[in-house]
């Protein structure tokens, strides 16, 4: 009888979530003014500088080949400007970021990793990517940046980057990491920036000083035509170096898929509540998360009467919330009253 060991491999473990954006909770966007940030398919949020010039953000079934990647998925995230061409200036900037909570980083630190993706653009020349911690305090915000290069317009290429979170990395100071619930890393694909936003310092840690670099010195400009596309499929960030991975999704279903995103951001739609006030204070609705969040998340909700046998419901208005469930007060203008409205929330614990 042979002695076997478990097999663990590329196949085990993507540290990416919706790495091949299939779930898209917040439907298509565009980001114009302010808030300066939409999501290109469920945690990976698009950020520009509020005087960039407008940007949608979209769902394409322009994705790689079977026969280029290896594997079929259904959609890839596509990010383009709608209006002009623009230049950015100073400190603006336009990036896709995916942020990875510290509890799950905690499995990279001390070790390399092999972070692989496609990519297709009109635009090509060189691309950054940038490797954050989440310190705002200049003396512990760690920056590794690093290029690469489309090469052929409107095909798409993979590629690969190995990132070592070991010697340099844990040379930083130990403060520079969260190893729990708040942001452990994050990763920046920059499209655009401007002057101040660019650096030459590349492929090492370092400590920026209290600034903000996302860019390069070679860095392209996705905004100057206003046909230029950027799209990117099949992200994954897998432990240990490896110079050819292979994109899978062999150990998540989609129903796991959606449950790793609600943990940071989960929508239910509309539902019926009833509810009876006899005096006292108005009545709470109390609703049971279907996946805790990794935090007490913010909320929004919206709502219309389907009956109220007195007076009006005037609000519904946010209690305590936890983790696990939700708590709002139904406002009713009479103190004896029964009533029935339909409710649709948002709850918000992204990192």
């Amino acid at each position: 009888m042979s002695n076997l060991t478990p097999r663990i491999d590329n196949l085990e473990r993507n540290y990416i979530i919706n790495g091949n954006f299939d779930i898209w909770q917040r439907g298509n966007s565009t980001v114009n003014g302010s808030p300066f940030y939409g999501y290109a398919g469920d945690r990976f949020q698009v950020e520009r500088s509020t005087t960039l010039t407008s940007i949608s953000l979209a769902q394409s079934a322009v994705v790689p080949t079977l026969l280029e990647s290896g594997f079929k998925s259904a959609t890839a995230a596509v990010i383009f400007p709608t209006s002009s061409a623009y230049t950015p200036v100073g400190s603006e900037f336009l990036t896709i970021r995916h942020g990875i909570e510290g509890y799950n980083f905690s499995n990279l630190v001390g070790k390399k990793s092999t972070l692989s993706f496609w990519v297709r653009s009109e635009k090509i020349g060189i691309y950054t990517l940038c490797v954050r911690n989440a310190s705002t305090d200049g003396a512990n915000r760690i920056h590794y940046l690093t290029e690469y290069t489309i090469n052929v317009a409107n095909t798409w290429e993979k590629k690969v980057i190995i990132i070592d979170f070991s010697s340099d990395f844990l040379a930083m100071p130990t403060t520079s990491y969260n190893l729990t619930n708040g942001l452990g890393i994050e990763f920046l694909w920059c499209l655009a920036a401007g002057p101040s936003r660019k650096t030459s310092t590349l492929n090492t840690w370092h400590n920026q000083g209290g600034n903000t670099f996302f860019a390069s010195t070679n860095q392209v400009n996705l905004l100057d035509l206003s046909t230029n596309a950027f799209r990117i499929s099949q992200v994954q960030l897998v432990e240990g170096s490896d110079s050819d991975p292979v994109f899978s999704t062999a150990t998540k279903n989609i129903g796991a898929e959606l449950a790793l995103c609600q943990r940071y951001y989960q929508t239910q739609a509309v539902q019926q509540y009833y509810g009876i006030r006899y005096g006292g204070t108005s009545p709470y609705l109390t609703i049971p998360l279907p996946v805790t969040m990794r935090t007490s998340p913010t909320t929004t909700n919206s709502f219309n009467t389907i009956f109220v046998s007195a007076g009006t419901l005037n609000a519904v208005v946010n209690s305590n919330n936890t983790s696990a469930v939700l708590s709002f007060q139904v406002n009713t203008s009479n103190t004896s009253v029964d009533f029935a409205l339909n409710f649709t929330y948002i709850a918000d614990a992204e990192l």
